[in-house]
């Protein structure tokens, strides 16, 4: 899981000289020390629970943003409003975290009249959603279910039917 997933998702310095800029330690706001005392450190031990829940399929995500509309709705400089996306070439896995204050989503360039299993995932507890089914419409399209909370949140979309 190193690299684009986990190598670093856990940038727990913020926007003015952090524990994974360059930093030097000395100079840093936060020490690593102290950044890995952070509830967030803990959680990224679920992300292997999310990552790896359809095996090693994980392997062939391809980071596509641009398929979540909107994926920037909130400030530049901050951790509220956005969400991220990878998917499968052929589309049948797509895996997702959407911020804090992520409006009503859609997930876009899909093939269309295809149905969805969606899971969301509580980054916070390693905790599993029940699944939903979703039918994209002529455009290939699907809106997301709410999110369960306000709070930050990830979901998988795994293909059921052509």
């Amino acid at each position: 899981l190193s690299g684009g997933f986990a190598g670093h998702i856990y940038g727990s310095g913020g926007w003015d000289g952090g524990v994974w800029r360059g930093d030097v330690e000395e100079a840093s706001r936060v020490t690593v020390a102290e950044g890995m005392k952070w509830p967030g450190a803990a959680q990224m031990g679920h992300l292997k629970t999310f990552m790896l829940s359809e095996g090693s399929s994980y392997q062939q995500l391809i980071p596509c943003v641009r398929m979540m509309n909107p994926n920037r709705h909130g400030p530049v400089a901050s951790y509220d409003g956005w969400a991220y996306c990878a998917a499968t070439e052929d589309r049948g896995s797509i895996f997702a975290y959407l911020e804090k204050g992520t409006p009503e989503t859609t997930v876009e360039d899909l093939k269309p009249e295809t149905s969805y299993r969606i899971t969301w995932f509580d980054p916070r507890l390693g905790n599993w959603g029940a699944a939903s089914e979703a039918r994209t419409d002529a455009s290939g399209k699907i809106t997301l279910p709410s999110k369960p909370t306000e709070d930050d949140w990830a979901i998988k979309m795994i293909l059921i039917s052509r």
